[in-house]
Order: structure tokens, then C-alpha cells, then sequence
């Protein structure tokens, strides 16, 4: 097992040394495992890392790229060497595999880099991996796949991977879809309450409003306000305002780091 307290990744942090680098990419035991090639493959991704500027260390094992302000990419070291190792050895064990493309032969062959990509919008901050498969030769380690991750993110041509693409789009996505599922139950949680007050209570509240920057402050002066100044050109029905037009209204006045899951949404 790893002594994890012999080093601390801290992408804010001056950047670790190459000894440092070695340890927080690999334990022992995975570097015992290697042949003399995948071992040179692991110096060649330490030096990598050392002139790059596009990639940092951020958790043993795992390199971390900012594409912007809301995405991240991240491959896994540890598992994608270990599942390059065990290729190899069966590649090893059966010569006859040598011969299969890794594109065309079998699924437990295809030699993978386990790319995932992250959003920081949304509240679950969920991992999309991306199915990436190293199309190097049989004869390439598998550590030098890590380190064409690196390089592709450095000179910009990470993101342009179809798999890195879609997961890229799927975690947007799926962040958004997030944002949606809290602002409507919110407005609806605040209109509720509010629909619930008194004429002075309501009133008392909408001039006391100051937090523009907390979500639930923005529903709730939102649902007050639709109540309050009732849009005259609009026939009176006698039923609540309508959430979804709120919920516009609300959009109108946010931005995007308002949902990160500092408020209450039971």
C-alpha cells in the first residue's frame, strides 16, 4: 500500500519533483509489475508532466486537465497502466493476439485509457468517462499512452477526440438537466411558501430582500413579485402564478455558480 503521507497532491501547490511524481503516478507494487519498457514509458510521462503546463497531479494516480472554467478532464494512471499490464501479459501468454488490431480484436483486448470528464456545474459533480482506446502498436507500452494524454493536452488536441468530445457534451448536459430539476423545484417550494404569508408578511419580505446571490432568495423574491405587481395586460384567473415563467425570471437574474449546491433544496 501506498504511504500517503509521504506526499500531498495539491494542484495549487509549487509543482512536486520528478521523485515525488513517480510516487503520487504509480505504488511500488505496479512499478513492480512493469517490464523494462513500461518503466521507461513512466520516466517519459514524469517528463512530460514536468513541461507541460496543461496538466497537474490533482489525487495519487489521476492527472487532471482544465479545459475552462467548467470542465475538467482526468485519466486514471493507476488503472489504465494496470489494465495495460494485464493485456500485455496475456498478449505474452498468447502470441496469436499480437496479430489482432486492437481496434478489430477482442473487446478484453482493446487497450484503454480511462479518460473521464467533469463538470463543475449542476450539484452531483459526476464522472462521464470517455471510452478512449489507444490505437498505439502491441509494442508500445502502455505508459506511453498516458503520456500521449498528456501531449494532446498541451497542445490542444485533447478535447478533439470524439469520445472526449461527446463525454465533454454529456456532462454539460447532464449538469444543466441538474440546474433545471433545482430551479423548478425551488421556485415551486418558494411559491408555496410565499402564496402562504399574509398581505404583511409578504410585503415585510420583499422589502427586506438582499441576498441576490443565493438562489432560494431569487425565487422567493421572484414568486413575490409575480404576486405583487400581477401583469395587468394578463386576465386574472384566480389561479397561482405560473412556475415556469417565474422559473425564466429567475434565469434572467443568476448565474451559473448559483447552483452549487450550497442551498437548501428539501
Amino acid at each position: 500500500m501506498r504511504d500517503s503521507s509521504s506526499v500531498s497532491p495539491n494542484p495549487d501547490s509549487e509543482k512536486p519533483d520528478w521523485g515525488e511524481m513517480r510516487s503520487m503516478l504509480a505504488p511500488q507494487y505496479l512499478i513492480r509489475e512493469m517490464n523494462d519498457n513500461e518503466r521507461t514509458g513512466l520516466d517519459f510521462l514524469i517528463d512530460c508532466l514536468e513541461n507541460t503546463s496543461a496538466c497537474s497531479i490533482t489525487n495519487f494516480g489521476i492527472i487532471s486537465v482544465k479545459v475552462d472554467d467548467e470542465i475538467g478532464i482526468s485519466l486514471d494512471v493507476e488503472r489504465t497502466i494496470r489494465a495495460g499490464i494485464r493485456i500485455r501479459e496475456r498478449m505474452e501468454s498468447h502470441p496469436s493476439q499480437r496479430l489482432q488490431s486492437p481496434m478489430i480484436g477482442p473487446h478484453s483486448m482493446e487497450r484503454r485509457l480511462y479518460v473521464y470528464v467533469t463538470s463543475n456545474r449542476g450539484t452531483s459533480r459526476l464522472r462521464h468517462p470517455a471510452c478512449v482506446v489507444s490505437l498505439a502498436s502491441p509494442d508500445i507500452p502502455c505508459t506511453d499512452d498516458c503520456a500521449a494524454f498528456v501531449l494532446s493536452a498541451e497542445n490542444g488536441e485533447l478535447t478533439q477526440i470524439g469520445p472526449v468530445s461527446s463525454a465533454i457534451g454529456h456532462a454539460m448536459e447532464f449538469a444543466r438537466r441538474e440546474e433545471k430539476d433545482i430551479l423548478t423545484r425551488t421556485v415551486e417550494q418558494e411559491l408555496d411558501r410565499v402564496m402562504a404569508l399574509s398581505w404583511n408578511e409578504m410585503m415585510s419580505e420583499h422589502e427586506g430582500f438582499s441576498d441576490a446571490s443565493d438562489l432560494r432568495e431569487v425565487c422567493a423574491d421572484e414568486a413575490r413579485e409575480a404576486l405583487l405587481n400581477h401583469d395587468p395586460e394578463l386576465e386574472w384567473t384566480g389561479d397561482p402564478p405560473d412556475p415556469g415563467t417565474i422559473s425564466q425570471r429567475v434565469l434572467s437574474r443568476i448565474s451559473g455558480n448559483i447552483f452549487d449546491g450550497r442551498i437548501d433544496t428539501d
